[in-house]
């Protein structure tokens, strides 16, 4: 795991106002869900399900799919661990700047990797490895594939296995899942993780989907009793009210837009184009690291420096938003931070 990946709010607790550095939904669960939670604690005093069986029947419900078309995970990482484990010492195509742990697992597991910028993958493009890793919408740009472009790639390229990460796909205004088409395109396993959506990344549960054949290659890697108790049942009740529990993503989307339009008049800031609640901002000067320190001792912000994404370099932080008061807090913190630099 490379340092500094993911939300490290756990470093500055004391200090921290506004946390813009994790993308998981800003306004935390929801009540009901934390109820069911609570309502979940006796079932510690019993082993969980090993594989969650339970949980994945209910998946198949709200997908449309079959039980045998998932694997639930603890969370999106573990999945992409078991999924590079099954193809270890082979080889895997990364779009890169994206999330760290395809490359973590990748190396692990003896893989050895080819990467590709995001701005060189057409449809069309020819890819000579084993597996591909594709997050859509990506993390950490908020760039998203539309679900016809994806599925032309792997039709050209049907001798890879694509991996697509789809942990973001419901913090967009038009999701572009391509899990309606798994019995329809062989090559692909889609990874998904609810507990961003719902608030509840402390949970540590996600799902593999795909054909049932590369679903039980898969699963052959999998650590009994992996998820605990807690979040099995949890989730089962979240998929029990799923449509009622799901947050709506427009106002917060809409709320970015200005967030971004905000940044780009300070000057000196390039917060860039994004489909999702999250965004890239470049500096002019100055370091996101400088930066990130500067805002927690000021105001209290933290921020994601992405300078240790593959592919960016010291210039690059990234943002979530939230509501207009913080993302407030942000603005004159960058504000401050121009003012105190000359830049």
């Amino acid at each position: 795991m490379i340092y500094g990946h993911g939300d490290d709010l756990y470093k500055f607790q004391d200090k921290i106002i506004a946390n813009f550095s994790s993308n998981v939904w800003y306004k935390g669960p929801d009540p009901q869900v934390l109820d069911a939670i609570q309502r979940s604690i006796p079932f510690v005093k019993n082993y969980p399900e090993p594989n969650g069986d339970s949980l994945c029947k209910k998946l198949a419900s709200i997908y449309s799919l079959n039980a045998n078309n998932f694997i639930i995970t603890n969370g999106a990482a573990e999945a992409f661990y078991m999924i590079a484990q099954a193809f270890r010492q082979t080889t895997a195509t990364i779009f890169t700047p994206t999330f760290s742990e395809y490359e973590d697992a990748a190396n692990v597991n003896d893989i050895q990797c080819s990467f590709i910028p995001f701005e060189d993958l057409k449809n069309d493009l020819k890819i000579r490895t084993k597996i591909a890793f594709i997050c859509n919408p990506n993390n950490p740009t908020g760039q998203q594939f539309e679900s016809g472009f994806l599925l032309d790639l792997m039709k050209t390229n049907t001798d890879t296995l694509f991996i697509v990460d789809e942990a973001y796909a419901d913090f967009t205004v038009s999701r572009q899942s391509i899990l309606p088409y798994i019995y329809s395109i062989p090559n692909f396993l889609i990874v998904h993780s609810f507990t961003k959506t719902f608030g509840i990344p402390g949970l540590r549960i996600g799902f593999i989907a795909g054909q049932p054949e590369q679903v039980e290659a898969i699963a052959r890697f999998k650590i009994p009793w992996a998820v605990n108790a807690i979040a099995l049942h949890t989730m089962e009740f979240v998929a029990d009210n799923y449509k009622q529990l799901k947050p709506s993503m427009a106002p917060l989307l809409t709320e970015c837009l200005w967030f971004r339009e905000e940044i780009n008049k300070i000057g000196g800031f390039e917060a860039m184009q994004s489909s999702t609640t999250y965004f890239l901002t470049k500096m002019a000067n100055g370091s996101a690291s400088a930066l990130k320190e500067y805002l927690i001792n000021y105001n209290g912000c933290l921020i994601r420096d992405a300078s240790n994404f593959r592919g960016l370099n010291h210039q690059y932080f990234r943002l979530a938003t939230l509501d207009r008061e913080k993302n407030i807090l942000l603005l004159n913190g960058l504000r401050a931070w121009k003012a105190y630099t000359g830049s």
